[in-house]
């Protein structure tokens, strides 16, 4: 069987399309926004930490790579499990002697604060049959949700930092 070679044609790959799609801001400040570790005890909802120097230097850092990778922080932090203090991450820049974008430009939306009621969730009646059962008490703020919290983003930065040097 002879087979005619003259007729195929084969079209090579334009080399913009081996590289891989250009990375979004997120994928781009998932690994910067770790310099700003140290800043987590100072910002967190209800911590009376003092701002620690490595912080400043983590967003120094941060400032220096990417500004927007403040708001992508501040953004993430929730999924993470931390509450940020909105005035103390708002002072930051300030209090380190950095100037940084407003967080105000970042469109975070703020959750209500704890003398607002929260209008997603309508009050319910008191109920007419009480049946002597009474609800359960509200769980403790106490220390250790400050270490879980803590223990949390730390075992999420070190999945994070495997799964990059694997993937």
């Amino acid at each position: 069987m002879v087979v005619n070679c003259s007729r195929i044609t084969a079209k090579a790959p334009s080399p913009l399309s081996l590289l891989p799609p250009a990375p979004s801001t997120e994928d781009d400040c998932t690994t910067v926004i770790y310099d700003m570790i140290d800043c987590v005890p100072y910002l967190s909802v209800g911590s009376n930490d003092k701002l620690d120097p490595l912080c400043c230097e983590g967003l120094k850092t941060v400032i220096a790579i990417n500004p927007k990778c403040i708001c992508e922080g501040l953004k993430s932090s929730a999924q993470l499990g931390i509450v940020v203090n909105m005035t103390r991450a708002a002072l930051l820049p300030s209090d380190c002697g950095v100037h940084a974008p407003p967080i105000s430009d970042c469109h975070i939306s703020l959750p209500p604060s704890a003398g607002e009621p929260d209008s997603s969730s309508p009050e319910l009646p008191p109920s007419e049959e009480s049946n002597g059962l009474v609800p359960a008490p509200a769980p403790s703020k106490g220390g250790a949700y400050s270490i879980s919290v803590s223990f949390l983003v730390l075992m999420s930065l070190l999945l994070v930092s495997i799964s990059v040097i694997l993937g």
